[in-house]
């Protein structure tokens, strides 16, 4: 071609190891609102620190492929008498199959993002760049087709990769404080003889006291997790236990970021 005078370059793409030389150009990756609290590819684990030294909470629902279960624990939280603020993280094959369900969330919570689908528990993690960045954009893409620009992300762990390719996209990375069911710490793994052999009634307040060892006295950002049928049995109480007992205060993600 260069011999005729033609000098364009063309487009060099390999699917097999997921090199596109023009996805900035066909996926801009600055459509994250500019008012988003924050800098991309930050890591947030906790809330700002109160004027006033008061622990500050923001509450997350990480949602999973089981529609009917998200929208049966969101709709229990979202009718709470506390007009608690939510953020919910979703997976782009969520968006793409619950389009509707998404959009009217919407309107009332923070809608954040998970990968474009499912991983088996430790295994995103061990892909290499190309990879992770393809599912975020994936994710990403999904989302927009909905007309949503998520700014918050939320792997289920954090390395070095996942923050790049996360600040390539221009994403907030969100790591929460506590998480039910526990992933890390001294509850890290609830077992038949600590958790599941007891009735509904006596988990209800064990869970609570999981959640609330995780926080201590600091507050943070709670997750729960919508493919656990626990999360919903027990968000009346512990909503009920977060507005009327507890010392924190209760905000959006977006406040708890930026302060």
């Amino acid at each position: 071609m260069k011999n005729k005078g033609i000098t364009s370059s063309m487009a060099s793409w390999s699917a097999e190891t997921r090199q596109y030389n023009d996805l900035d150009e066909l996926h801009p990756p600055s459509q994250v609102p500019i008012d988003t609290p924050g800098e991309p590819g930050s890591l947030y684990s906790s809330c700002s620190v109160s004027p006033s030294q008061t622990p500050r909470l923001t509450l997350a629902v990480q949602v999973g492929m089981n529609a009917k279960a998200a929208r049966k624990l969101v709709a229990t939280m979202a009718a709470h008498p506390g007009n608690i603020p939510l953020s919910l993280f979703v997976y782009g094959d969520f968006v793409e199959l619950f389009p509707d369900l998404v959009r009217d969330w919407a309107r009332n919570f923070t809608i954040g993002m998970r990968e474009n689908q499912p991983f088996p528990l430790g295994h995103f993690i061990l892909q290499k760049y190309r990879w992770i960045r393809y599912s975020l954009v994936s994710a990403i893409e999904r989302h927009r087709d909905a007309g949503l620009h998520p700014a918050y992300y939320l792997p289920d762990n954090v390395t070095d990769t996942i923050i790049q390719a996360s600040k390539s996209r221009g994403l907030r990375l969100v790591q929460p404080t506590a998480r039910f069911p526990p992933t890390e710490g001294r509850c890290a793994l609830l077992t038949a003889e600590n958790y599941y052999s007891y009735r509904d009634v006596e988990r209800v307040p064990k869970a609570e006291r999981i959640i609330t060892e995780q926080l201590g006295d600091r507050g943070g950002i709670l997750c729960l997790d919508s493919d656990h049928p626990d999360s919903y049995m027990i968000s009346v109480f512990l909503l009920d236990y977060l507005v009327q007992k507890s010392n924190y205060e209760i905000l959006s993600m977006d406040k708890c970021i930026s302060g």
